[in-house]
């Protein structure tokens, strides 16, 4: 699967919402703008267009289950969510850090925390 992070960071902001507490603000922050200006377009439209470009009436939007997955989850538990790109030097360190650790874990899937090549 060659776009498995794109697929896993809807996934994994999904799980993180579940989290929150309901009713809560999050910021999300993110380098791929396919998420931060997903998670920035008005929930209800995408839903009205039923997960399709251009109306509903275009083709799915692309990870439309996913999509669908997290806007479940930021509804039921009314989230209200911005994200966008880094915006110091701090925050793009931490993602970095993030996509890192990340990283390092998919590599040592199946290896006791003390095998793990880090």
């Amino acid at each position: 699967m060659r776009d498995y992070h794109t697929r896993a960071i809807l996934i994994a902001a999904r799980e993180a919402a579940k989290h929150l507490p309901e009713g809560a603000v999050a910021h999300f922050y993110s380098n791929l703008s396919f998420f931060y200006d997903g998670l920035n377009e008005d929930r209800s439209i995408r839903k009205q267009n039923n997960y399709r470009r251009s109306n509903g009436k275009g083709k799915p939007l692309a990870y439309r289950i996913e999509r669908e997955a997290l806007d479940g989850v930021l509804e039921a538990r009314n989230l209200t969510v911005s994200a966008g790109r880094p915006n110091s030097d701090r925050s793009e360190r931490l993602l970095d850090e993030t996509k890192d650790a990340a990283g390092q874990a998919t590599r040592n899937i199946g290896h006791s925390f003390g095998d793990w090549d880090i």
